[in-house]
């Protein structure tokens, strides 16, 4: 089981994870062995997760998720599949639970009378400084 939150898991199974061949620099290492990890994890169809929590979900990870509903996390810096799939079900997890927290709402306010009265008086102030220089005559 993979803990999201206290009240959200998601069993390994519910995961597709396929392996693939990574790029960048490493030798002959890098060119034969599959080690860069992908995992995709079908948020629409969850029953892992209420609808609201989809809807939390769908807002603010909206630029990470496919047409068809389906998230994709992939790793592929460390040198063994092993370590780049901890990595994406860490990276996986972060993410949920980025997105499962629920922000508070803003409670409106009001400027204060004496710091609105002090802003008023400090214009004042600072246009008769203006208005003393005078004009200037080249």
């Amino acid at each position: 089981m993979i803990v999201i939150t206290g009240t959200v898991q998601i069993p390994e199974n519910a995961l597709e994870f396929s392996a693939s061949r990574s790029g960048g620099p490493g030798g002959q290492h890098v060119n034969k062995t599959s080690t860069k990890v992908d995992i995709v994890l079908d948020i629409y169809e969850s029953p892992y997760f209420t609808a609201e929590q989809k809807e939390l979900i769908r807002r603010r990870l909206g630029s990470r998720i496919s047409s068809d509903g389906r998230l994709r996390i992939s790793a592929g810096e460390h040198r063994s599949q092993i370590m780049n799939k901890r990595a994406a079900v860490e990276r996986l997890t972060g993410l949920l639970r980025m997105a499962l927290i629920r922000q508070k709402p803003r409670k409106p306010t009001r400027t204060p009378a004496r710091a609105h009265e002090k802003r008023l008086t400090a214009k004042k102030k600072r246009a008769e400084v203006k208005r003393s220089r005078g004009k200037v005559d080249w």
